[in-house]
């Protein structure tokens, strides 16, 4: 007796296997992952905010006014203080005798200094720690991402004690009871290319030339002027032109105070929704073929 050839449909099982198989090994090895920053990014640089108005005020001062010990640092503050921001921030970390002159000064109010995390781990186990001095680390985790896209913003010690990052810290003192700053990886909702975000120089706050409306009930983010446009890759600078750590500061304050982090799908459902999706298309491709298929007399 001559055997016919099986149908297409009689190799369900082993069909169904194979995509359970492929896809598992897919999710397993970080295809997902990386298939999942792609369209990241080309999202990113396609529909970047540009939003009117923003939150942040980006100020690059020269490396004299930030460690000269003549008050040239108490002056600044004095002049960006003038003006009633929401918050100041250093992202450009200070020695302790600069810390100790705003403080001697009256100047600590509204003040956020960014240091290392060992830096801030050592103050806090410190016995002369000081109530009123607020801190939060700086890292840009830059070692582990070629184009930056995540922030953390705590970091648990051994301990126990959770420590905030400078932006962290500032979008807590700033929106209050109302701040919302998610556990984990928060993927940054950048507010456009380079320069993207209104920035000025020290000179501006040191003759009173500057518009008021910049900095009125904003957080102004101050950092040393020259050596900080490194020049990092980002989902919304992706081609010639570069960021500087400072803007990425900038963006990830304005993803945390507008509570636009990109969230990214996690856990067991990006490989259940795939097999699903994979098994139902293969089944309905595998019913118009054999539809398609003539009938063979026997």
């Amino acid at each position: 007796m001559r055997r016919h050839p099986q149908r297409p449909d009689q190799f369900g099982g082993v069909m169904a296997l194979t995509i359970l198989l492929t896809v598992w090994f897919a999710y397993e090895s970080s295809v997902f992952r990386c298939a999942d920053e792609y369209l990241q990014d080309f999202s990113a640089a396609q529909i970047a905010s540009t939003q009117n108005t923003h939150n942040v005020l980006l100020v690059y001062a020269d490396r004299s006014t930030l460690e000269s010990p003549d008050g040239e640092l108490v002056r600044l503050v004095q002049a960006i203080k003038c003006y009633s921001p929401g918050q100041i921030g250093f992202s450009h970390p200070l020695s302790v005798d600069q810390v100790a002159r705003l403080f001697d000064a009256g100047l600590a109010e509204n003040l956020v200094f960014g240091c290392t995390l060992n830096e801030l781990q050592r103050v806090h186990e410190g016995p002369k720690a000081r109530p009123d001095l607020h801190l939060g680390f700086v890292d840009l985790h830059l070692k582990h991402q070629s184009i930056y896209r995540w922030h953390i913003a705590h970091h648990v010690a051994p301990s126990g004690q959770r420590f905030d990052s400078l932006e962290a810290a500032l979008t807590r003192r700033f929106l209050g009871a109302k701040a919302r700053i998610p556990t984990g990886e928060i993927g940054i909702q950048f507010q456009g290319g380079a320069s993207a975000l209104p920035h000025v120089n020290d000179d501006v706050f040191l003759d009173q030339s500057i518009v008021p409306d910049l900095v009125t009930g904003r957080i102004v983010l101050v950092v040393k002027r020259k050596g900080d446009n490194a020049g990092l890759v980002t989902p919304s600078t992706l081609g010639s032109s570069r960021m500087s750590q400072l803007e990425l500061h900038g963006n990830v304050l304005e993803t945390l105070i507008r509570n636009s982090e990109i969230r990214r799908c996690s856990g067991i459902w990006p490989l259940v929704v795939l097999f699903v999706v994979t098994a139902v298309s293969s089944q309905l491709l595998l019913s118009l073929i054999h539809i398609s298929e003539p009938t063979r007399p026997f």
